[in-house]
């Protein structure tokens, strides 16, 4: 594992460390909000913090200002050490004429 990767599994760590993945978990369950993947079934939280983890690690090798999501999972790079993780219940996008 080289240096950068050392750093960014430690930004990851510190990252997913401050999501409520229980509240997340208890969203998902209560919409039955299941995963293809899963075969059909709620993540678990450990499953879910695996995920989210995966997405960050994904974002932070980018130059510049990044984004990823999946899974409900928005995931955003906006420098070395900022990353931004949000969990999308809804949303929507349009353009007014």
């Amino acid at each position: 594992m080289s240096d950068q990767d050392s750093i960014n599994e430690k930004i990851a760590e510190y990252a997913i460390s401050k999501v409520d993945f229980y509240k997340i978990h208890c969203a998902m369950t209560a919409l039955d909000w299941t995963y293809v993947e899963l075969g059909g079934e709620v993540p678990t939280i450990a499953y879910l913090k695996k995920h989210c983890k995966r997405l960050v690690l994904d974002v932070l090798p980018a130059v510049g200002n990044a984004s990823i999501s999946s899974g409900g999972f928005f995931v955003e790079k906006f420098s070395p050490d900022r990353v931004s993780i949000k969990f999308i219940l809804e949303q929507h996008s349009f353009i007014i004429q």
